[in-house]
C-alpha cells in the first residue's frame, strides 16, 4: 500500500511574519503574499506550505 500516483505538486507559500501581520490567509491572499512555488522550491524558515496535487490522467 503505497502512494504512486504521478501528477503535477504545487504549494501555496506564506511567510509567517505576514500571516501574523495580516491576520488571516484571506487577508495574506487579498494584499498578493501568497505565492504559487513548483515541486523544486526549497522551502525557508517562517514559511506556511498549503500543498496541492493534481493527479494526471493514467
Amino acid at each position: 500500500m503505497g502512494f504512486n500516483h504521478k501528477g503535477f505538486i504545487r504549494a501555496e507559500i506564506i511567510k509567517s511574519g505576514d500571516l501574523v501581520r495580516l491576520g488571516s490567509e484571506a487577508a495574506a491572499r487579498e494584499a498578493g503574499l501568497v505565492a504559487i512555488e513548483g515541486k523544486g522550491y526549497l522551502m525557508q524558515d517562517g514559511d506556511i506550505a498549503h500543498f496541492r496535487f493534481t493527479p494526471s490522467a493514467p
